[in-house]
């Protein structure tokens, strides 16, 4: 059975990008959505189990990523102006200055 999974605005709720297939989580989502070249721009992944995910090239201006786990994440290339990453676990993560 399928798991689909949506990552919405963080002010308004609209639906930005949607995921689905067999096993799914919120870092598969984010890079299928990276890859398909969609614009996360003040996408809500606050908490979210990211560790790991290639988010080369993401558009993830005004991001809210607080809490997030961004460890071992590749975020070269992305922007991530004006993004919240307060309190995010961003250990390992290529791409930013730690």
């Amino acid at each position: 059975m399928k798991k689909t999974i949506e990552i919405k605005h963080r002010y308004n709720g609209r639906v930005l990008f949607t995921h689905s297939c067999d096993y799914n989580t919120i870092a598969l989502t984010v890079e299928a959505a990276v890859r398909a070249g969609a614009d996360l721009t003040v996408a809500k992944l606050t908490g979210a189990e990211l560790a790991g995910a290639d988010m080369t090239g993401a558009k993830l201006t005004e991001a809210d990523m607080r809490w997030s786990n961004l460890s071992w994440v590749d975020l070269t290339g992305a922007d991530l102006t004006g993004a919240d990453l307060h309190g995010a676990d961003m250990a390992g993560a290529k791409g930013i200055e730690n």
